[in-house]
């Protein structure tokens, strides 16, 4: 259980919380802008649906995480 919660922060943090621009620098900055941008995007799109995140619950997620 605590590992889940760690590893559901890591993400958070990476890519959500600090709007992802040290996990952009780590993963994309090598590609040309429009391909990098969309697939930053997609990420942070799918750590959002990973941790159960959505419009309307997102304050009370981001307290859990």
């Amino acid at each position: 259980m605590i590992n889940s919660r760690l590893s559901d922060a890591i993400f958070y943090e990476l890519w959500v919380a600090l709007d992802g621009s040290s996990a952009h620098k780590i993963y994309y900055s090598d590609l040309p802008w429009p391909i990098g941008k969309l697939l930053h995007l997609k990420q942070v799109y799918n750590v959002k649906q990973l941790l159960g995140m959505s419009k309307d619950n997102v304050e009370r997620r981001e307290e859990e995480v």
